[in-house]
């Protein structure tokens, strides 16, 4: 729904439909003043009509109104207007301050067919922080148990380390890994990706591994998308 929306796959002809709205509307500015440029009589009768409804000195302004509508419509057509919107687009895009953004996940992705998470490279953040409540408490022993001896509730993290992996899936190529870090909180870990604009548009797996002196286990698999 979210691509449908947004038209995300015609995301890549939005240069050659630019170009063609710039034609367009220039040629129909043309056309709108062409009989009056080509026509003396034409002229004079726009004069006449713009004297009728009470504009100052309409001999000197139908010319110019008419020959502005006419430069104007030229400079629509003529190339170079895409690099300089292009240039007028970006710089206004880098004078907005972007914001960091937290994304927090569940310990069960859905089963659906959209990302987990979705960032732009147009708008990107300054920094991506995911935190994935993946986090499993134990008991003192280390069992998984609802309850533990004496009625206590678990508190030991399953792990006593924890790291997230971008994963590109064209190619499978490690893009960023985190530092290993010990849960806050019980249970709470958070990641922070300091520029999320270096990567590359595309899919990624976002894995979460926990870490023990004896062996290593994924915990949970997520999806990134960068568009």
């Amino acid at each position: 729904m979210r691509k449908l929306l947004f038209l995300a796959p015609a995301q890549r002809f939005g240069d050659f439909a630019l170009l063609l709205l710039r034609i367009f509307v220039g040629l129909f500015l043309v056309w709108g003043v062409w009989d009056n440029v080509s026509s003396s009589e034409r002229m004079q009768e726009f004069a006449q009509f713009l004297g009728q409804h009470g504009f100052p000195s309409p001999r000197l302004l139908a010319p110019f109104s008419v020959y502005l509508q006419l430069l104007i419509g030229v400079a629509f057509v003529l190339p170079g207007g895409e690099r300089h919107e292009s240039r007028t687009v970006s710089s206004a895009r880098q004078a907005i301050p972007s914001l960091p953004r937290i994304v927090r996940l569940g310990a069960v992705r859905s089963l659906g067919t959209t990302p987990d998470i979705t960032v732009s490279r147009l708008a990107p953040p300054s920094a991506l922080t995911i935190e994935p409540e993946v986090v499993v408490l134990t008991c003192p022993d280390g069992s998984i148990e609802l309850e533990c001896a004496g009625g206590a509730a678990p508190e030991t993290p399953q792990y006593p380390e924890y790291e997230l992996d971008l994963v590109s899936r064209q190619g499978s190529t490690l893009a960023w890994r985190s530092a290993r870090q010990l849960p806050t909180s019980g249970s709470v870990l958070s990641f922070t990706l300091n520029e999320p604009e270096a990567l590359a548009a595309g899919d990624y797996d976002v894995i979460v591994r926990g870490h023990s002196p004896e062996h290593e286990e994924v915990v949970a698999r997520f999806w990134l998308r960068v568009e």
